[in-house]
């Protein structure tokens, strides 16, 4: 799933890219999208409340370490279940 991560500019991510390599497809060259960030959702948000509650890590650090481009473990608009089910775990665990 992380392969996401690795998309250019032209929205090619590497999976892509190698199947239009290796099928004789043209790969146009585009720069790397900076400022990417993998979030995992229901972890992401219990570390960083964590790290803040021992005082290792103060709020607005953790709140500046989401700006910029994300991309989710979990949640996407055309999928949903994934990300509810993520949710859902830790707290049947509990």
């Amino acid at each position: 799933m992380q392969f996401r991560l690795f998309v250019d500019g032209n929205g090619v991510d590497v999976v892509r890219g190698l199947y239009r390599d290796l099928t004789g497809q043209n790969v146009r060259r585009s720069s790397q999208v900076e400022n990417r960030a993998f979030v995992v959702e229901p972890y992401d948000l219990c570390v960083g409340v964590n790290y803040c509650w021992r005082g290792d890590l103060p709020v607005a650090s953790w709140l500046a370490s989401l700006n910029g481009r994300k991309e989710f473990a979990w949640f996407s608009w055309d999928d949903p279940l994934p990300f509810l089910i993520a949710w859902a775990r830790p707290t049947a665990q509990a």
